[in-house]
Formats: structure tokens, C-alpha cells, sequence
């Protein structure tokens, strides 16, 4: 259609040199390029919106349009297909950066080509990784006074001998120090966390030169590795205590009998704490891109290495037990837990990790479904691709899911009327467990052709931790659609996805289902959100919150194992493919509803409330703090309820808009994708964070903290040394950039000629 109007056009252009009487032609050639612009924009209206009315509640009626299209979408979802991929992808390794990862991007980049996809296409980057070396196993030894060795290689044991080990990677932390350091000091820190070590140093020890074992758990890794090395630690020793991986009651569930973690199985995972490549922070790594050198980075500069909780046993009965700890930093090895220090009958160990930094080309694949009205505003729906071994359920479990949804989008589109009225960009990353590098590469490379264009992304990571009910993260706008698009999908014959979702994880109130909008990191929707301004959804299916097994798990016992195979799945986490096939069709449902709605399916007013919400906590936490240091927040509570008001004026005119006009539709949308941008602050955190709603805490990169700035703010005077006034000064400068950014939200949302000020 739109190839054919600019032909017209071009066509009257080079008409115009002719004699008079050709007028006569161009206005036939102008007639004919109407006639085709206003057909195409009818028959694609048709398909789009059944109701000519010109007042609509979007929300509401958008989602209850194109019914056949959402059974004839979801009828078509096979668990086969979702089995067949999954198996295929659990018969090899697939770390980013090898022949295994190449492999699996050739895999998916086949099968968009043979769904149909347009514009498949593989993108390759150049990127800083960390490599274990395969011929060397990291290893600790125990040392005596005389100098004999008991050497522990660091290897997990195999079960599954019909699998194919050869290229799995060793147990590792990617981005440590290579080499050996020794130490006659260890020191047990729990978690790791910054009030962790603030209560060990309160015991008046010192950490210099020593190892500190801590386990898993509460906050992410590099976090724990920077206390470390903060505190004056030269090594690092990771391991999962049996209280979060391999709990009493589940004894008899161990793998390869269950899901639960045997004694040697080990977590490997990344040290870094940014996003994106190491040496090119901020822009992709291309050619032509400048590198730095590694001494710049924020890479770990001590030894970390992870064991399994057999092998931690070991060394908590080689640990000096004079100084106990508290009962919640006991975990359930049958061994004395205390803080440690000088190791028992003068021993030592000696830590020693192989590993090679280098250079690696990872890559990303994309597919696309061309939308028909506008083709330049994208749904994007993506998972990483990448695993540190088999990687079924982190993150082969999703992978299998955007294929097929990948599949029954582009089937409906073969075999029905239904066009997307918006782009669909399918996303296959790589190397996102190094640090959300593959997505954060490609944010960059395109990075304003995706702050103009892009609607929403929709994330799947590990798609199944359990088979018992829906669970999701999301930005605020988003909450209602998934509520809608769950109560559209049923469970089972008596009650739908959204009924079971409720019942296993409501909210305070117990009316909703529970959401965080607080959806810190841990996944490629941190890019989206953090550098874009894009609203994200990041989703799995859970187990029932009840089980007593797991009351101490966050996420599934085998994280990052060589255990993650495709049994796992089939025997033990999903035996049906049911949560498989539930998330699919939660996941394609949505894509369709975010690239068919008229009016883009965000609830604003939710938005508000939560900023309210969010307020409220943030008040109750640091209230008395400010107001001891005469710090007030009364602007900040004018600007919400500004925000607030011009919510609600948006909503009362979008209800009243003649939806009929194309522009004026168009107009709207553009508000509506912009609101989220509003809250954006270029290089607002250290972290590369530039939300200033909602980011990453740098205390916990898995978590995310509401208003950073100012929180991170009061965390740098909290933990300094001594009290400075350009703390204080600090915190005001962020309250004031937060302010700002909710009140350029009420900008965006009036008239688009209205420049009045509040």
C-alpha cells in the first residue's frame, strides 16, 4: 500500500515537466493513490477494531475484539513442538563464545527462516569473555605444616552418561582473578552482604590477606565478590548451603532421583556487575569501537571460585569456631557454623582458578512479523539463548517457548486474516549470563532507532521454575493486561490462569494477583527499561507457594548445574509440558494483544497509583531520616498528585477521541509510548541505571530499589566513614532530578501544544 502511494507520488513529480493537458493524469494518479491509501487503511481497520463507535474504554473493548483470532491462536499451541526444541537444545553445551553457542543461534536463525519469519538475520558482536580452561580444573588444596597437599578438584559428578559432557564448562565464577593465592585465614560471612561484614568487623577482626567462604543466596553474586574485595578479602569462595539447595525433607529427591542439589553441584554464574561488554561501556562492540583495557574495567580483582556444599564441609571443620555467629546466618550442614580465622592445626589452602579472558564473537539472532498500519513501532518479545551448560530451564526453556510462539504468530498470520498492526520483532540473545551482554550490545548499536520506535518487551528467561501457577514482573502500565490476558486463558476446565495466579500469589489485599514493578535485573528487560525507557514484562510459571520443600528456595535447587537437562524438565519440573504450554499461550496472547490494540493497552492511571504506593514505603523507610536532615518531600508529593491529575485529564480525553482519525490515534499512542521515557535521566546512576523511578539496587543487583537516586544517595551517607554535608547535598540533587523527571510525565501527557507550567 504504501509503496504504491509513493510510486504515485513520484509519478505526479516526474509529470510535471509535461503539457497541460497531463493534469488530467496526475489527477487520476492522485485519485487512484487515495483510493488505495484510504482502501488500505479500511480493510486493515476491519481487522483491527470491529466497533465504529467513537467513545471506547481501550482497555476494555481492545481486548475483547478479534475473539477467534485469540482461540484460533491458542488452539494452535502444541507442547510437541515446544518438547522437540527443548530437547534439541539440552543435547549440548552452549556457553556464549563457543562452537556450542554458534550452534544453537544457527538453530533458532533455521527455524524463524522456515516459520516464515521476514529479515532473519544473525548479528554478531565481538565481545570481552571469560573462558574456563578445559584441560585445567580449578581446584583447592588444603596445606599441613609440612607442606603435604589434600588437593580438591572443583568438578561436579556425572549422572547422565548419555549426555554429551565434552564441552561442558567447569564449575567457575566468569571474570575472576586467575592464579593461586594462599591463605592460614577463612573467614565464614554469610551472604556476603555489605551489614554482613559490618558485623564481622564489629568482632574486631581483620580480613586482610584472608579467604572469605560465603554462601548463596539473598543478593547477587558480583555483589558479594566486590564486599569481598572491599573489605580487604584476597579470595572469595561461593557455595549453596542444602538449606536453599538440598533441603532435610527432600532427601530422597536428590538428582538424579529429584530436583534437588547433590552435594557437589555447584552454581556458576558472572562476577560483573554492570551490563553489556566490559571494555566498551555505553556503545557497541563493533569494529570501529574504542576498547579499554581491562585494568579500567570494574571486573573482580580477587580469586573467586565455587564449591559444592560437600567440599564447604570440609573447610567449616577446618575453621576456627571460637567466635559464634548469629542463628540466622546458620544454614543445615551437620557442622559448627562461626566466623573463622586462623585455620585449625596450622593449615592453609591454596586457591587456584584457570581461566582465559579473551575476545569472543557471540551471537544474536532476530526475526521479524511486519506490521501492516505501522510497521516502525515494535513489540518485541526476546530470550537469551545462551547457558553456562545444557541450560534447560536457564534458559532453554524459554527458548522453546519463543519458538513456538514465534510459530502460532506467524501461522495465524498464514492462515487467517490477521495482520499485526504493529511490528513483531523476535529477539535471540547471547551471552547474557556474562551480563546481559548480547541484548545490551544490540540496545546500544540501535539505540535511538529503538528509543523512537519501540512499544513494549516482553522477556521469558527461565519459563518454568515449577507447574503450578503464572507469576510476573512488570512496569505498572502493564499490570491489567496481563490480568485480562490471563483470565482469557484457562487452566483447566473450571478455572483460568488468572484464578490459580491469584490464589497461589495475591497481593496485599488479596484482590489482585501479585506484580512487582520493581523489576531490578537478572534478565535482558533491564536494558529495555533502564537505557530505553521501553516498559518491560519479565514472566515464568512457579510451583505452588505452599510446598514446604522449597520455602527457603528463591528460583529452582539445580541453577547453573550440569544437572540442568532436558530429564530435569520432563521428569521432574514439568513432566506434562503443562507450564510450558500455559506460558506460551500467555506470551503469544499478549503479543497479539500489544501489536493489534488500536490504542496502545496501557493503564496509566495503575502507573499513579503505584507511584503512590511507592511513596508511601519510601516514606515510611526514610521520612525521619530526611526530616532530621531538613530535607523536605513535599515537592515530590505535589509532583504525584500533579502526575496524577494529568492522568486522569489524558484518560477523559482519549475515551472521547474520534478513533476513526488516524493522526489524532497516532498522537495519542505517541503520548502514551513516551511516558515512560519521561522518567529517564541520562547517566543517572553509576550503575548505568538511567530510571529514575525504578533501577537496580548496586547492594543488590537482583532486586530493584523505587526512586534510586535518592536511595542510593542515603546509602553512601549511611555507610561513609564520616558525615560530610555534600552527602547531604547529594541526596537533594537527586530528589530534585526525580521531581523533575514526574513532572516532564505530566508534560508528556497534555496537550501537545499546551507548554503551561505546574
Amino acid at each position: 500500500m504504501y509503496q504504491k502511494l509513493s510510486d504515485a507520488y513520484r509519478n505526479v513529480r516526474n509529470y510535471s515537466n509535461y503539457r497541460s493537458n497531463s493534469k488530467i493524469q496526475i489527477l487520476l494518479i492522485s485519485a487512484t493513490a487515495f483510493v488505495l491509501f484510504f482502501t488500505g487503511y479500511i480493510f486493515a481497520y476491519a481487522i483491527h477494531s470491529k466497533s465504529n463507535n467513537k467513545n471506547f474504554n481501550h482497555m476494555s473493548n481492545e481486548l475483547s475484539l478479534n475473539r477467534e483470532f485469540r482461540n484460533l491462536l491458542l488452539s494452535s499451541i502444541n507442547k510437541e513442538n515446544i518438547k522437540s526444541h527443548l530437547k534439541y537444545l539440552t543435547s549440548f553445551a552452549h556457553l556464549a563464545g563457543t562452537d556450542g553457542g554458534k550452534k544453537s543461534a544457527e538453530y533458532v536463525h533455521q527455524v524463524w527462516k522456515e516459520q516464515g519469519l521476514e529479515d532473519v538475520q544473525m548479528i554478531d558482536y565481538d565481545v570481552y569473555l571469560d573462558i574456563p580452561d578445559e584441560k585445567n580444573l580449578n581446584k583447592l588444596d588444603i596445606v599441613d605444616q609440612n607442606g603435604t597437599k589434600k588437593t580438591f578438584e572443583i568438578k561436579e559428578t556425572i549422572y547422565d552418561q548419555d549426555l554429551n559432557f565434552i564441552n561442558i564448562s567447569k564449575p567457575f565464577l566468569a571474570y575472576s582473578q586467575n592464579g593461586s593465592i594462599m591463605s592460614n585465614k577463612l573467614y565464614y560471612l554469610n551472604y556476603c552482604d555489605y551489614q554482613d561484614f559490618e558485623l564481622a568487623l564489629s568482632k574486631n577482626i581483620s580480613l586482610n590477606d584472608s579467604v572469605v567462604i560465603c554462601r548463596y543466596g539473598w543478593s547477587f553474586r558480583a555483589n558479594k565478590a566486590l564486599n569481598a574485595q572491599k573489605f580487604g578479602a584476597k579470595g572469595l569462595i561461593l557455595f549453596d548451603d542444602p538449606l536453599r539447595s538440598s533441603p532435610k525433607q527432600a532427601q530422597d529427591e536428590i538428582y538424579p532421583n529429584g530436583q534437588f542439589m547433590p552435594e557437589n553441584g555447584t552454581q556458576r554464574g558472572t562476577l560483573y556487575m554492570h551490563d553489556g561488554d566490559p571494555l566498551t561501556p555505553n556503545y557497541p562492540s563493533n569494529k570501529y569501537t574504542y576498547r579499554l583495557s581491562e585494568e579500567k574495567t570494574i571486573l573482580p580483582k580477587i580469586v573467586c571460585q565455587v564449591i559444592g556444599f560437600g567440599l564447604a564441609k570440609e573447610l567449616f571443620n577446618l575453621m576456627d569456631d571460637q567466635i559464634p555467629v548469629p542463628e540466622f546466618w546458620k544454614g543445615e550442614m551437620n557442622v559448627s557454623y562461626s566466623l573463622g580465622g586462623i585455620l585449625k592445626r596450622k593449615k592453609s589452602i591454596i586457591l587456584t582458578v584457570y581461566s582465559e579472558k579473551k575476545i569472543k564473537k557471540i551471537h544474536n539472532v532476530i526475526g521479524v512479523l511486519r506490521g501492516e498500519i505501522e510497521p516502525d513501532r515494535y513489540v518485541m518479545v526476546g530470550n537469551h539463548r545462551d547457558s553456562w551448560t545444557f541450560g534447560s530451564i536457564d534458559p532453554s526453556s524459554a527458548t522453546s517457548v519463543l519458538l513456538e510462539t514465534s510459530r502460532s504468530l506467524s501461522q495465524l498470520k498464514k492462515n487467517s486474516m490477521w495482520r499485526p498492526k504493529r511490528t513483531v520483532l523476535f529477539l535471540s540473545w547471547d551471552a547474557e549470563e556474562y551480563g546481559l551482554i548480547g541484548s545490551t550490545e544490540w540496545v546500544e548499536e540501535f539505540f535511538k532507532k529503538l528509543t523512537v520506535n519501540g512499544i513494549v518487551y516482553i522477556n521469558c528467561d527461565n519459563a518454568v521454575q515449577g507447574n503450578y501457577s503464572y507469576e510476573a514482573k512488570a512496569s505498572p502500565q502493564l499490570h491489567q493486561l496481563l490480568f485480562q490476558v490471563t483470565k482469557n486463558i484457562q487452566y483447566d476446565q473450571k478455572i483460568s490462569i488468572y484464578d490459580r495466579w491469584l490464589e497461589n500469589n495475591p497481593n496485599e489485599n488479596s484482590t489482585e494477583p501479585k506484580i512487582s514493578s520493581n523489576m531490578g535485573s537478572g534478565s535482558d528487560h533491564a536494558v529495555f527499561l533502564q537505557k530505553l525507557g521501553v516498559p518491560c514484562i519479565d514472566q515464568k510459571f512457579v510451583r505452588n507457594k505452599r510446598d514446604e520443600k522449597f520455602k527457603n528456595i528463591f528460583g529452582y535447587p539445580l541453577y547453573h548445574t550440569s544437572y540442568e537437562t532436558y530429564k530435569l524438565v520432563e521428569n521432574y519440573m514439568d513432566p506434562e509440558f503443562f507450564g510450558l504450554t500455559s506460558i506460551t499461550k500467555v506470551i503469544s496472547e499478549t503479543t497479539r494483544v500489544m501489536s493489534d490494540s488500536l490504542i496502545i493497552p496501557f493503564d496509566l492511571e495503575n502507573y499513579y497509583q503505584n507511584i503512590k504506593n511507592q511513596l508511601r514505603i519510601f516514606n515510611k523507610e526514610f521520612g525521619l531520616r530526611l526530616n532530621k536532615l531538613n530535607i523536605s518531600l513535599n515537592n515530590l508529593e505535589e509532583s504525584i498528585e500533579n502526575l496524577g491529575k494529568h492522568i486522569n485529564e489524558f484518560n477523559q480525553r482519549l475515551k472521547n477521541i474520534d478513533q476513526s482519525n488516524l493522526y489524532l490515534v497516532r498522537q495519542y499512542n505517541e503520548q502514551i509510548k513516551n511516558f515512560e521515557r519521561s522518567f529517564l535521566d541520562v547517566y543517572y546512576l553509576e550503575t548505568g541505571s538511567t530510571h529514575t523511578l525504578y533501577a537496580p539496587s548496586s547492594l543488590n543487583k537482583y532486586v530493584g530499589n523505587s526512586f534510586p537516586g535518592v536511595v542510593e544517595s542515603i546509602v553512601r551517607l549511611e555507610q561513609a566513614k564520616m558525615f560530610s554535608q555534600d552527602f547531604v547535598e547529594d541526596i537533594k540533587i537527586n530528589l530534585s532530578i526525580l521531581i523533575n523527571s514526574i513532572q516532564s510525565a505530566s508534560h508528556i501527557l497534555k496537550d501537545p501544544t499546551d507548554f503551561s507550567r505546574f
